[in-house]
């Protein structure tokens, strides 16, 4: 598969992005370097999250093997949280606004910390939709440029219509952090990404950026 449009980025603000590390305040958390010995929920094991949160640890001091990360689903990361099951979450929104309404903080901003304009999700297509449609993926990406200017143009429309797909309510729509939107790879981001993930132990070797994104 190829890459062939960014489908979102982080915020660039420390403690306002959309996915970040949240733990309650009783946790003794307060930063990357207290997240050392503790069990930190991720969605996924093996991914950005938990090689992002291991950079911040490190840049904050603390050793990045010396945390223990479980797998778990986005939605039940907040009642996680509040029976002390997990010493922190990486969250993303919605649930990243709900775990701050019970009462949580956010004590680091891992996507923000490795690069500026984290990308955080992307659009691929098969190489033989490449070769064979290449019209069909020229007006795809065309169509998602004109979306992304919108969005970035017309924050309150967004936060109109994500109601109905991400079935909130519309007092938390208007709250949530909302992600940037660029058609572009941020290829220094990508590969700041992947030297991380090699350095701890996600990727044996690195990636071939070149063969990852289609021209």
């Amino acid at each position: 598969v190829k890459v062939v449009s960014n489908g979102s980025s982080s915020t660039n603000v420390p403690g306002e992005d959309v996915t970040e590390v949240a733990a309650m305040p009783d946790s003794g958390i307060d930063s990357a370097a207290d997240l050392v010995g503790k069990t930190v929920a991720v969605n996924a094991l093996n991914n950005f999250a938990d090689v992002t949160i291991r950079n911040s640890i490190e840049e904050a001091g603390g050793d990045p093997q010396d945390v223990n990360f479980v797998e778990m689903p986005y939605p039940n990361m907040p009642a996680a949280l509040e029976r002390g099951d997990v010493d922190a979450a990486w969250t993303t929104e919605p649930f990243r606004t709900q775990i701050l309404e019970a009462g949580g903080e956010i004590v680091a901003s891992p996507m923000t910390d490795l690069t500026e304009n984290f990308d955080s999700a992307f659009y691929f297509t098969s190489e033989q939709t490449l070769q064979e449609n290449p019209e069909l993926v020229e007006r795809f990406t065309r169509a998602l440029e004109k979306s992304f200017a919108f969005a970035m143009e017309n924050e309150d429309e967004v936060r109109t219509i994500i109601q109905d797909y991400a079935k909130i309510t519309p007092e938390l729509a208007e709250t949530v952090e909302m992600s940037k939107w660029y058609p572009e790879v941020n290829m220094d981001g990508l590969q700041k990404l992947g030297t991380a993930a090699q350095k701890y132990g996600v990727l044996e070797n690195e990636p071939d950026y070149d063969a990852l994104i289609a021209k």
